[in-house]
């Protein structure tokens, strides 16, 4: 019985084995993508610890800064030339934040990203586009110093939530390399921040998992939540830190 199994354990080792250098003999796969791969399947079933981290309190101060600017802390947009907010609505019905962020900083490049917008339209430093955050983003790779979503990832009613997207892994985990997508390789300071405090917990399960598959993926990316002493604010997007 013990020869059996030690057997097929052999045999079942050849084979698996055999399977991953014909892969990457025939082209299906590297050696990296099949390691990786084999990475997300232990973080998918929980063998490895989470690379999700706490966002600093001061990273905190600062989307609150962002989300509700007033005369004295909208000088937070200072260091980001070129700011794209994302679901941004029509002022005419809620609060948006691109229009008086363009008002306020006439040099710097806006985009105001939203489902319910037509075509494209320009206005001064002001581009008003049609975004589905569900597509790919009609946006040129590394054109944002700052990704501003406010509330998107709140969900209010129904099963999408306010920025149009669905709590799930796969499609979570590919707006957040969208979103990284656009951020300047080259300005170690770009950010991205996507709120969405309200709905149920089970969103955030999505998020953490959609998060490290991510970073599995592509460890040059950083991912962090930004909280308060006890809920979920936001997803912080930015650079990883070189390795040396």
């Amino acid at each position: 019985m013990r020869r059996s199994l030690a057997c097929l354990s052999l045999f079942l080792g050849l084979v698996l084995g055999a399977g991953q250098a014909g892969a990457v003999a025939q082209g299906r796969g590297t050696a990296e993508r099949i390691a990786r791969a084999q990475f997300i399947r232990k973080v998918r079933a929980g063998l490895t610890t989470s690379a999700v981290t706490k966002a600093d309190k001061a990273s905190l101060v600062e989307m609150s800064h962002l989300l509700s600017p007033n005369e004295k802390t909208v000088e937070v947009y200072g260091p980001y030339a070129r700011v794209i907010f994302l679901s941004d609505g029509d002022p005419r019905y809620w609060e948006s934040l691109a229009e008086p962020i363009a008002e306020v900083f006439p040099h710097k490049t806006i985009v105001k990203g939203d489902f319910d917008i037509k075509g494209e339209h320009h206005h001064g430093n002001l581009t008003a586009m049609h975004i589905d955050n569900t597509h790919r983003l009609p946006l040129v790779s590394g054109s944002a110093d700052l990704v501003v979503m406010r509330r998107g990832l709140c969900q209010c009613h129904g099963k999408a939530m306010c920025g149009g997207l669905h709590a799930t892994v796969p499609e979570m985990r590919r707006f957040f390399d969208e979103v990284y997508r656009v951020l300047d390789p080259k300005n170690r300071k770009a950010t991205a921040y996507l709120h969405g405090g309200h709905g149920n917990t089970a969103r955030l399960k999505v998020f953490l998992q959609a998060a490290d598959e991510l970073m599995a993926l592509h460890p040059e990316v950083k991912i962090e939540f930004v909280t308060t002493a006890d809920s979920f604010q936001a997803v912080r997007i930015t650079h990883a830190a070189p390795q040396n």
